[in-house]
């Protein structure tokens, strides 16, 4: 935190010192030393823009954190306020993956408003893109179970569909 304060201290050393701490949190003794410096980390990340993919890779650890404590309401609110569409910095496979996750999280805690938010923060045509099948068969398979608690028949046999076509793709390609 002592690095975020001082006027003078340029992006690139925070750059730096943000991806070498990252590598550190791995071996953290507790769970509880590692939440100190998650939370410590997001604090010298917060708000700048150079180290919003770090800054997304944080939130998500901390969720996937609080997640596996059982505390799925602090997973949710870590993790839902991120809003990496507008990350320039990463790629269209890490927004996907992100999405995905912030509306994993959200049907979990079934909260189906939010996780329908999320939902339509995927683009549609990036889940047509090469290399996307396994994100779009998890987006779909999330949709069935939200539109199945929505009672929306139709749209679950879209998403069923969707699914279908994907795996019946896949078996075409593998013979």
């Amino acid at each position: 935190a002592v690095i975020n304060k001082r006027d003078s201290q340029n992006k690139a050393i925070i750059i730096a010192v943000t991806k070498e701490v990252l590598t550190y949190i791995d071996a953290t003794p507790t769970n509880d030393v590692k939440i100190e410096l998650i939370k410590a980390l997001k604090e010298v990340v917060d708000g700048k823009i150079y180290v919003e993919g770090e800054s997304a890779s944080l939130h998500f650890m901390l969720s996937k954190i609080y997640e596996s404590q059982g505390d799925i309401d602090a997973a949710c609110d870590i993790i839902q306020d991120v809003h990496v569409e507008t990350y320039g910095s990463l790629t269209k496979q890490e927004k996907a993956e992100y999405i995905l996750e912030q509306m994993r999280v959200t049907l979990v805690k079934k909260d189906y408003i939010r996780a329908m938010i999320h939902s339509r923060k995927m683009n549609p045509k990036t889940l047509e893109e090469d290399g996307f099948a396994d994100i779009k068969i998890r987006y779909y398979t999330m949709m069935v179970a939200y539109h199945t608690v929505d009672r929306n028949s139709w749209e679950v046999c879209q998403a069923y569909y969707k699914v279908g076509t994907e795996l019946s793709m896949r078996c075409a390609l593998s013979q």
